[in-house]
């Protein structure tokens, strides 16, 4: 599935932030994985039935993605 995941700045504004400084979604979402978004935000993730929602393969690692972080699916 292809997905635009929202901005850190709303996700900030929409859920605050944890005592990690991670944005308190159901996953967290963490400045490592921030940095690891494409600049056009989109992404492919995929199901995941043992530990999260969905996976998102970056470069820099597997990332948990949950619906919370997802702005629009293309």
């Amino acid at each position: 599935m292809i997905v635009r995941i929202k901005t850190w700045a709303d996700m900030e504004k929409e859920y605050g932030l944890d005592s990690l400084d991670a944005i308190n979604v159901e996953e967290g979402f963490t400045r490592e994985m921030e940095e690891s978004i494409p600049d056009d935000r989109i992404i492919e993730i995929e199901k995941d039935v043992y530990h999260c929602h969905y996976n998102w393969h970056s470069v820099s690692g597997e990332w948990c993605i949950s619906a919370d972080m997802i702005a629009d699916r293309l």
